[in-house]
């Protein structure tokens, strides 16, 4: 058991980027893991904040499925956040065909929590 609050609950009191920031670094490790954890499309089941972020219930995972953790969770991100989707949807698109760092640093820019 992990004492904290949801994404949501979280995401309402606030942006906090660097909780955020968090999030999208572990999503990227598991991306590049290429273990694709299936449920970051909803975020309020599957993320605990406390001090810090915690991925939880890996029940859906796979390392047979293409990884999608970064894209999946950035798309939650933004129905709180107010960044300008054309940027992200942009790097995104850039991040799906180079899952590398230069593309995930242009994900966290644009989402403004670099």
């Amino acid at each position: 058991y992990i004492d904290g609050v949801s994404m949501k609950e979280f995401l309402e009191r606030g942006n906090n980027a660097y909780i955020i920031k968090q999030v999208l670094d572990q999503c990227f490790r598991l991306d590049c893991i290429n273990l694709d954890h299936g449920e970051l499309s909803n975020m309020n089941k599957h993320v605990i904040i406390n001090d810090k972020a915690t991925i939880i219930d890996f029940d859906s995972a796979s390392i047979n499925r293409k990884v999608s953790n970064v894209t999946s969770a950035t798309q939650y991100l933004l129905n709180y956040l107010q960044s300008n989707k054309d940027d992200i949807f942009y790097a995104l698109r850039r991040y799906k065909h180079c899952i590398c760092k230069d593309c995930f640093d242009n994900i966290l820019t644009a989402l403004k929590v670099k």
